[in-house]
């Protein structure tokens, strides 16, 4: 079950997002639901024209979504470091607070799927933690598989 650093009454969420070009025809997410009595289920979808980070974020949103409103911690696992560090380190309120500009003046790229994001974590407990892609993560390569199989069919 993954690498073990999962929290013992965490709900885990495992989010991956592929593109079959970048930018792409076609992208596909996934993300894995891992409860904390052992339940998994899955969710995925497809986006046209689209790029890996948008589709990284849309796993994430979606993901989050399925699961809902909930008292109980949760655990988001993600191999982009685009989303980790955004949530982890304050890049997000940062940017929301600058009018969604970078330091430079230019915008945030994907503004309307972060504030997307701001709005389904809201409320939550949760913590977002990097693993490395390709690392032999259990639920990490299902919704690596999932997300690529998801643009395929």
């Amino acid at each position: 079950m993954g690498n073990g650093i999962r929290k013992r009454n965490a709900i885990a969420l495992y989010t991956d997002g592929s593109c079959m070009n970048k930018p792409g025809r076609f992208g596909g997410w996934a993300a894995v639901i891992v409860h904390p009595k052992g339940g998994v289920r899955t969710v995925t979808g497809v986006a046209c024209h689209t790029t890996s980070n948008r589709m990284e974020l849309t796993a994430v949103i979606e993901g989050l979504r399925s699961i809902g409103k909930t008292k109980k911690s949760i655990c988001v696992y993600s191999d982009s470091m685009y989303v980790v560090k955004a949530m982890s380190d304050g890049w997000l309120e940062n940017w929301a607070r600058a009018g969604w500009l970078r330091a430079d003046g230019s915008p945030i790229k994907n503004k309307d799927l972060w504030e997307q994001l701001l709005q389904v974590t809201d409320g939550l407990k949760i913590r977002f933690v990097h693993v490395k892609g390709h690392s032999g993560d259990t639920f990490n390569e299902l919704a690596d598989d999932l997300a690529r199989s998801a643009y395929r069919n």
